[in-house]
C-alpha cells in the first residue's frame, strides 16, 4: 500500500500525538508506584519529565551524493560545508506532569562560535510562557546557521589572534529554568539542552539531538483519593494510544505515492537555466523514455545538451527531452503543482527560494518579514492571511528572478 503525502503528513502528526498521550499514561502508572517509596511524611503531588527534542533542516547544492537533493533533516546526519548553504536549527522543549498544575518557564537563548582558546557570541534571546493549569507545556526555538558566514568568521578570528585551530563548535545554548506549582508547593525545573555543531574541515557533525530528565512534587497533606474513572482513565488511554501509535508509525513507514510526490516547479527549480523552451516536440527522432527527471538531467550533463521543454499540450504534464542525434531521451512529467502543497511547506519552499536567489537587500528583507507574517498567521490559525503572504512572496521573487539569474545547475553553461 502505498499513501500521499497528505496523509502520511497527518499520520505523522497523529504519532507525536500518540506519543505524548502514551508518555502520559505511562508516567501516571509510574507516579502511582512510586508513591509507595515517598519521603515519610510526604506524598507525591505529580511527577513530570521534560524533555528535549532538537533538530534541523538544511538547504543544501544539488550534489551526488544526496542524489541532487536540495534539502535534508536530521537526524544523525552529517554534513559538508561545500554543499550546505543554511542549517536551520529547531529546539523544542516539554514538560509533561501526569495531572494539571501551574507551570511557568522561561529560556534564555544563547548562540556562540568558539575554539579551545577563543569564543564568540552571536546571539542572545530570552521568551516566557505560563499556563495557570495544564499537564504540558512546551518551548520552541528557532535560529538559522549561515553556514558561509560562519566558516569565514572563524577563520578571520584565527587569523587576527594568530591561531591555527582545524576545528571550533557553534553552540545553540537554551537555558531553561521556571517552577511547577501544585497544592501550594513549588517545584524548581532547571534544564539546558544545548545543541551543538561541530566544525572539523569540510565536516559538520550535529549533537545534542535529545534527552530527558524526570522528578516528582511532594506534598505533605495526602492526596484526595481517586474515583474508577481518574484510576481506569490513563490505562484506557495508554491502551488507546499505543494502538493508535503503530497504526500512524505503520502509515508513515509506507511509501509514498508517486502522483504529485514533488511539485513541478520544486522539481525543475534548480536546473532552470539549463532547461531550453521550444516550439515543439521533436518529430522524426527515436523517442527513448526514462523513470525520473534525475535521469534525464544526468543524461544532458553527461552528453552536455539542454533539457527541451516543448511548448503546448498539457501544461500540469509536460513532456522534456534531451536530443542526441536521431535520439530523444525524454521524461514525461505525472502531474501535481505548487498548489497542492500545504501552506507550511509552501513557506519553507519559499524560504529555500528566498536564500539560493542574489536579491537586493530591500527585496530579500521584504520577503523574510512577509514569511515571518505568515508563520504568526499560521500560529494564530490565519490561514487565508498566511496564504496571501506565501502568495506575494512567491510573485515577489519570481518577478525577482527574471531579473537576477539563479545560480547555475549541472550541466548548464554559462555564454
Amino acid at each position: 500500500m502505498k499513501t500521499s503525502h497528505r496523509l502520511r503528513t497527518i499520520a505523522a502528526v497523529l504519532t507525536v500525538i500518540f506519543v505524548l498521550v502514551s508518555v502520559w499514561a505511562a508516567y501516571y502508572v509510574y507516579s502511582e508506584n512510586k508513591s509507595l517509596t515517598s519521603p515519610p511524611g510526604q506524598n507525591v503531588a505529580a511527577t513530570y519529565v521534560e524533555t528535549a527534542n532538537n533538530g534541523f533542516t538544511a538547504s543544501l547544492r544539488p550534489s551526488v551524493l544526496y542524489n541532487n537533493s536540495t534539502q535534508v533533516s536530521g537526524g544523525n546526519i552529517t554534513l559538508f560545508t561545500p554543499i550546505t548553504n543554511w542549517i536551520n536549527v529547531t529546539l523544542l522543549y516539554s514538560v509533561l506532569l501526569n495531572r494539571s498544575v501551574a507551570i511557568n518557564l522561561h529560556e534564555a537563548l544563547s548562540v556562540q562560535l568558539a575554539t579551545p582558546v577563543w569564543a564568540k557570541p552571536l546571539y542572545s534571546h530570552s521568551t516566557n510562557v505560563s499556563n495557570p493549569e495544564t499537564a504540558l507545556l512546551s518551548l520552541t526555538a528557532t535560529y538559522d546557521v549561515n553556514v558561509a558566514a560562519i566558516v569565514a568568521l572563524a577563520a578571520a578570528i584565527d587569523t587576527q589572534v594568530g591561531y591555527n585551530g582545524a576545528d571550533y563548535v557553534l553552540s545553540v545554548s537554551p537555558v531553561i529554568t521556571g517552577s511547577l506549582v501544585t497544592g501550594g508547593v513549588t517545584q524548581s525545573i532547571y534544564s539546558n539542552p544545548a545543541f551543538n555543531l561541530s566544525f572539523d574541515g569540510s565536516v559538520i557533525t550535529p549533537s545534542g539531538l535529545v534527552s530527558s530528565s524526570n522528578g516528582s512534587i511532594y506534598v505533605p497533606a495526602p492526596s484526595s483519593s481517586p474515583t474508577p474513572l481518574d484510576r481506569d482513565a490513563p490505562y484506557l488511554a495508554l491502551a488507546a494510544a499505543l494502538a493508535g501509535l503503530g497504526a500512524s508509525a505503520w502509515l508513515v513507514s509506507r511509501p509514498l505515492r508517486e502522483e504529485g510526490l514533488v511539485p513541478l516547479d520544486r522539481m525543475i527549480a534548480p536546473y532552470e537555466e539549463a532547461i531550453a523552451e521550444t516550439a515543439a516536440p521533436p518529430t522524426d527522432a527515436t523517442s527513448v523514455p526514462v523513470a525520473q527527471f534525475a535521469d534525464l538531467v544526468k543524461i544532458a550533463d553527461t552528453l552536455g545538451k539542454p533539457i527541451l521543454r516543448p511548448a503546448g499540450g498539457d501544461p500540469g504534464r509536460p513532456t522534456f527531452f534531451v536530443m542526441d542525434g536521431s535520439v530523444a531521451y525524454s521524461f514525461r512529467y505525472p502531474g501535481g503543482s505548487s498548489s497542492s502543497l500545504g501552506i507550511l511547506e509552501r513557506i519553507q519552499w519559499e524560504m529555500i527560494r528566498l536564500r539560493s536567489l542574489p536579491l537586493d537587500e530591500g527585496i530579500a528583507a521584504d520577503a523574510r518579514k512577509r514569511l515571518s507574517r505568515a508563520i504568526d498567521f499560521l500560529r494564530d490559525g490565519d490561514e487565508p492571511g498566511a496564504t496571501r503572504e506565501v502568495t506575494e512572496v512567491s510573485a515577489l521573487l519570481t518577478q525577482s528572478s527574471k531579473v537576477e539569474p539563479n545560480p547555475s545547475a549541472p550541466g548548464s553553461r554559462r555564454p
